[in-house]
């Protein structure tokens, strides 16, 4: 889980074999380990002792900045930094305590010249540290107020104005966010530093021929909008069709079926708290195939709704 992270985090990972086909996915056909990671910890800390070897790799995988579903929360940061917190409470207290000294009782012998200047009077020796300390205080204080004024002057005359903090960037992590739906084929996501294009399947989303998008991928387009809203770019949501014509009162053309489902979509993202301004709707018909229309699954291909998100 902790090596997707990493390799989801650069171009090749995003882009290339390993953002269809994790490690997780691939030899363990499973695409949460990012919440399932944690539900661990919380078991083998219940056996602190038993398991303290495996906790404390857990500990230093979090200390090279896994983030597992706390990377799309709030306040993901400040969890993570209670669990590492804890873990390194419960390691410091696993462990033998160290002793102050390698050899307590070990004294070294005395050699005669020691012996000879332990004649020296202690307030003699005393007496002489003391007027050698004062002595250097007071040349470094004076040389320190005549630095002062010089640099203060240097303060006055320049006028430092300091820069404005620098305003946190947010980056798109939709790949992450929907991790289950991917795995169950609704829906593809490809993103990179610039941009994040997610593509619905058409035939899981509306009924066929009409424009309503179905109650079982409400709850995935609302969780995309509160990931969206939290960044700012523009959002273009597209939709397209097959090229199966169609001819009714409502949608007379293919056309305007495709620009009413993009409408549909748009207005779910508008609700789910990203700005109508972002937004815009774009209805491609069967003009933009990614299949061919000749047989059944590529229609079905061609039949999708996608959101293209340009940060």
């Amino acid at each position: 889980t902790a090596l997707d992270e990493a390799a989801n985090n650069t171009t090749w990972g995003r882009r290339g074999v390993w953002a269809g086909k994790s490690l997780l996915v691939t030899f363990h056909g499973e695409s949460e380990g990012g919440i399932k990671l944690f539900q661990i910890i919380g078991r083998l800390a219940a056996s602190f002792q038993e398991h303290g070897n495996v906790l404390e790799v857990i500990y230093h995988l979090l200390g090279l900045g896994f983030e597992g579903r706390y990377s799309v929360q709030p306040d993901g940061r400040k969890q993570l930094d209670n669990i590492r917190q804890q873990l390194l409470t419960q390691l410091s207290q696993r462990r033998d305590p160290v002793m102050p000294a390698l050899s307590p009782d070990f004294q070294g012998a005395i050699s005669g010249r020691l012996r000879r200047m332990r004649r020296v009077p202690v307030w003699l020796s005393a007496g002489i540290a003391l007027l050698a300390m004062l002595t250097l205080f007071g040349l470094y204080s004076h040389r320190m107020d005549v630095q002062t004024v010089t640099v203060q002057q240097h303060i006055d005359a320049i006028g430092i104005k300091l820069p404005p903090p620098p305003v946190p960037v947010h980056k798109l992590r939709l790949k992450i966010l929907l991790a289950n739906e991917i795995a169950r084929g609704l829906l593809t996501v490809d993103e990179d530093d610039q941009h994040s294009r997610v593509v619905f399947r058409g035939d899981a989303m509306f009924v066929p021929g009409q424009k309503t998008v179905s109650d079982a991928i409400r709850p995935v387009i609302n969780k995309a909008a509160r990931e969206i809203a939290r960044v700012g770019g523009a959002v273009t949501v597209t939709g397209h069709t097959d090229s199966q014509p169609i001819h009714s009162a409502e949608f007379p053309s293919n056309l305007v079926l495709s620009e009413k489902r993009a409408a549909e979509v748009a207005a779910l993202l508008t609700s789910g708290g990203v700005p109508a301004g972002r937004v815009h709707i774009v209805g491609k018909g069967d003009t933009v195939p990614v299949a061919d229309n000749g047989s059944k699954a590529g229609r079905a291909k061609n039949r999708r709704v996608e959101i293209l998100v340009v940060e």
